[in-house]
Order: C-alpha cells, then sequence, then structure tokens
C-alpha cells in the first residue's frame, strides 16, 4: 500500500483522493492514495434533486475541485452554498460500481 493518513485517535487509516478526472457530466475518474483508481457514477444521486439540483448543469459539475488534502471534491453553488463528496464514501462508491460491473460480466 502507497502512503496514508490516519484521523487523530483512529487506527483505520482514511482513504484520501490524489487526483480527480471529469469523465462524462456526473462521472468521475479518481485515483485514491493507496494506488486504486475507479470510476464513480453520481448521476444517480444528482438526479434526486435537492442540494444536487445546481449539479444537473453539466457547466456547474465540471467545476468541482479535490478539496485541500484530497478529502473531499466539492463545489460552490451560485448561493454560496458548499456541496461535496466525501473521499471514504466515494471510495467505497467506487468499489461498489466496479464489483457491479464484475457481475454483469
Amino acid at each position: 500500500m502507497g502512503e496514508t493518513t490516519k484521523a487523530r485517535g483512529s487506527k483505520e487509516a482514511l482513504p484520501y483522493m490524489k487526483s480527480i478526472k471529469l469523465v462524462l457530466h456526473g462521472i468521475l475518474k479518481l485515483r485514491w492514495n493507496d494506488g486504486f483508481e475507479g470510476l464513480v457514477d453520481l448521476r444517480p444521486i444528482i438526479a434526486r434533486g435537492n442540494n444536487f439540483v445546481w449539479l444537473q448543469e453539466p457547466e456547474h459539475f465540471a467545476q468541482g475541485e479535490l478539496a485541500e488534502y484530497g478529502h473531499s471534491i466539492g463545489w460552490i453553488n451560485d448561493k454560496g452554498q458548499h456541496i461535496d463528496f466525501g473521499a471514504d464514501m466515494l471510495h467505497a462508491l467506487a468499489i461498489k460500481q466496479r464489483d457491479l460491473l464484475l457481475l454483469a460480466g
């Protein structure tokens, strides 16, 4: 395994992202500190609306940035509100989506 960081008082290493690349509207290619690379399809989450309505516009979604230290990806909407997804949730989602694709053959 590559380098890791630990939260204070935590025995478990927390994943953090090293890079982010927009593949399509709603789909990101991410690389984590442990070397894992995966695609994350956020379209079903964005389609729910609520806090994610702003991300339904491709030009808005394309503004996403990797936060300092790689612990999240975030956006700031027109109202100044932060929208973000944590590295640990994205890591779990990338593994789940990868496993689903493998299962489908």
